[in-house]
């Protein structure tokens, strides 16, 4: 009797989370790597992006907040 594995393994892509490919294993497997389709590069580069906007308006506000405290404590004679 021959031994056949089935596609149990799965690939899947770590950023869109879409099937890449199926693969013969002997049990359940996935296996996480990058899609290189075009839709999922471009998904990519703009989360990026919006990640690098978000963190430098919370550094814009953690400025601004820290300006605003020391305005304050200055106002009302604090030496800090």
């Amino acid at each position: 009797m021959e031994n056949k594995c089935i596609d149990l393994g799965v690939i899947i892509c770590k950023h869109c989370m879409s099937v890449i490919d199926t693969l013969p294993t002997e049990r359940v497997t996935t296996y996480y790597s990058d899609f290189q389709e075009q839709e999922c590069l471009k998904t990519r580069r703009t989360d990026v992006i919006q990640i690098r906007n978000q963190c430098q308006q919370v550094k814009a506000y953690r400025c601004l907040g820290s300006t605003i405290h020391l305005a304050i404590m200055m106002e009302f004679g604090f030496s800090g």
